[in-house]
């Protein structure tokens, strides 16, 4: 026999699969996050950020004058910029370390439902 929250559950995912379904949206009865690939789209391992990255010119006539003044204008930009990407680097890199711990932890919970379902499925002996 279900409980009244049980049965208060089953009457919200009804009343909300009603409401996608109204809206012209499409109802996922179970979500599979292991066919969901996080790819990291940027190239920033442990999300590091580097202040220091190669200068460019395409004025090969004046280049050698540019890329003076970009460096110059990085030296004098460092000090201020240095503790910021500092900062953001390890706030990125916690968020890493927290996502990928959020995504084993689903993917451990995932295969605990699938081991209840099989043995649930299975006939008692």
């Amino acid at each position: 026999m279900k409980t009244s929250l049980e049965l208060e559950i089953e009457q919200l995912m009804k009343d909300l699969q009603k409401e996608i379904k109204e809206q012209g949206l499409s109802f996922v009865e179970e979500a599979d996050f292991e066919e969901i690939q996080v790819q990291n789209q940027t190239s920033i391992p442990d999300g590091f950020l580097h202040y220091e990255h190669p200068l460019k010119s395409s004025k090969k006539s004046i280049r050698k004058i540019v890329l003076f003044i970009k460096r110059l204008i990085q030296s004098c930009n460092r000090f201020l910029l240095i503790p910021i990407l500092e900062e953001q680097s390890a706030f990125n890199g916690s968020v890493k370390t927290e996502l990928d711990r959020l995504n084993e932890t689903i993917r451990l919970q995932e295969h605990k439902i699938r081991k209840l379902e099989r043995s649930r499925k299975e006939p008692s002996k």
